[in-house]
């Protein structure tokens, strides 16, 4: 056998050795999503026991609510992905566009109960119907392009722009709902424009995502997922119970 089939072997089997070694990893990440969800769950429960704010219980329960799906959905992954070797990727895939379907709404919600919280003069902004709506409708219509690059029926890259459009559009309304009536008093509500810059950086990561390779991607959104819909339930109850300023 020459040299440079011998090399060529080397080379194939260290790239199997590599995929192998990122499909176990992956594996273990879906079991520590899953067990770090179920925990927030209670601790979350917990913050929306102690605060008495209606708009953040509003916003600590629908974080609870995500952190019992993301829960059940992790175990899903786990238990699939251990089912078989190759990893059926694509199906996976498709189970989390699912998941994103459900989560959207909650997702929104969350974040229009978070920022519609006052603390200078004690009242919420009033629930805008019709900017939630619209604000759910652009989610889900870019959630509906990626799902479309995915399937091959439309380009990927064309996806990735269009539904980068959509969110763009979507914080762009937060902003003006949001902070803009409070943009001559920024040392003032510092936390709300922190908020949205937290939750336009996840969205801006979920769009990096995307564009990466199916380990790299599931390996990204377990992170994401986490952060989304667990751990800042946790860091905002934290601060609510541990400040005696109110976001």
């Amino acid at each position: 056998m020459s040299s440079d089939k011998i090399k060529s072997l080397k080379s194939q089997q260290a790239k199997v050795e590599e995929v192998v070694e990122k499909t176990n990893s992956l594996k273990t990440s879906f079991w520590t999503v899953f067990g770090l969800a179920t925990g927030s769950v209670f601790f979350i429960s917990f913050f929306q026991i102690m605060i008495s704010n209606r708009s953040m219980q509003l916003f600590l329960g629908l974080q609870a609510i995500l952190s019992v799906i993301t829960a059940c959905f992790y175990f899903f992954y786990a238990r699939f992905s251990e089912s078989s070797f190759p990893v059926d990727w694509k199906s996976l895939l498709l189970t989390r566009y699912k998941e994103s379907a459900v989560s959207i709404p909650l997702i929104i919600l969350s974040l229009v109960f978070l920022l519609s919280y006052n603390r200078g003069d004690g009242k919420d902004i009033p629930f805008n119907v019709a900017a939630t709506v619209a604000l759910l409708a652009l989610q889900y219509g870019s959630l509906l392009l990626q799902f479309l690059g995915d399937q091959g029926q439309i380009d990927k890259n064309l996806a990735l722009a269009s539904s980068s459009v959509l969110l763009l559009v979507l914080f762009c309304i937060l902003f003006f709902l949001f902070l803009f009536p409070l943009s001559s008093s920024f040392s003032a509500f510092p936390e709300k424009y922190a908020i949205l810059a937290v939750y336009f950086l996840l969205s801006v990561a979920h769009q990096v995502a995307y564009s990466t390779d199916m380990l790299t991607r599931n390996s990204i959104l377990n992170i994401l997922d986490f952060l989304t819909k667990c751990l800042v339930g946790i860091l905002v109850g934290v601060y609510v119970l541990a400040s005696s300023r109110v976001i």
